[in-house]
């Protein structure tokens, strides 16, 4: 069916598929009723789920047998589904206390899923998180983007989508590029141990810096300052 498109118009109104989603949910309980504390709930056959990932799976798996395309969003906490890309259904199947849920939240015109990794990424965010000083040395806030000289800055890149929020890992993949786009002879920037999107920035002066991330063609930066002392 194609990937979709960002620009899209959602609004709620009358749903289409509503039933057949209730239908779905429903059969899932009746066929895996040790999947559902079926004695506490929360409105009308709302059970509590005890395997959540199993229940979510085996809804979109049942819309999926009657030809439809189905799928939780990247973070799994809203279900998406279409027959064509004319246009998409969004329904909360799961409260956040893990309950069943039979909500429907809004029609997308042309379909918003699935989007592609790159189409996902709004932005990258490049900041400190954190530095290694030496016992005493005063540190600044990791906002404000500067460097004690006596110092190593911990930088973090993080893809956010349009809405600001984190791109999981599992949409945008372990793959990203580093680069100082200025400041050279400033600092030096190397990889940590076990996290590529993490980079350590050791100052050799005081000046300005660039720090660079790149993730699926987006790039973010850091402007920094190395300075004398905070």
């Amino acid at each position: 069916m194609g990937y979709a498109s960002r620009d899209v118009a959602c609004e709620e109104g009358a749903s289409e598929y509503l039933g057949l989603v209730e239908e779905a949910v429903d059969q899932t309980i009746d066929d895996h009723p040790e999947w559902f504390n079926l004695k506490y709930e929360l409105g009308f056959r709302g059970f509590k789920v005890l395997e959540v990932d199993s229940y979510l799976d085996t809804v979109v798996a049942k819309l999926g047998a009657k030809g439809f395309c189905a799928a939780m969003d990247p973070r799994r906490e809203y279900l998406k589904l279409k027959r064509d890309n004319g246009q998409a259904e969004t329904f909360e199947i799961l409260q956040p206390q893990s309950f069943v849920k039979r909500r429907y939240l809004q029609t997308c015109r042309p379909a918003d899923f699935p989007m592609r990794a790159e189409d996902m990424i709004a932005r990258i965010r490049v900041a400190f998180f954190g530095f290694r000083c030496p016992e005493g040395e005063p540190k600044p806030p990791p906002y404000a983007g500067l460097l004690p000289l006596r110092c190593e800055g911990l930088v973090t890149a993080t893809p956010k989508d349009d809405a600001g929020k984190d791109v999981p890992a599992s949409v945008h993949g372990p793959d990203i590029e580093w680069e100082l786009s200025q400041g050279e002879d400033v600092v030096a920037s190397y990889p940590t141990s076990d996290q590529p999107f993490n980079r350590v920035v050791r100052p050799f002066q005081t000046g300005r810096f660039g720090l660079c991330a790149t993730v699926k063609g987006v790039t973010g930066c850091l402007d920094g300052k190395v300075i004398n002392a905070w």
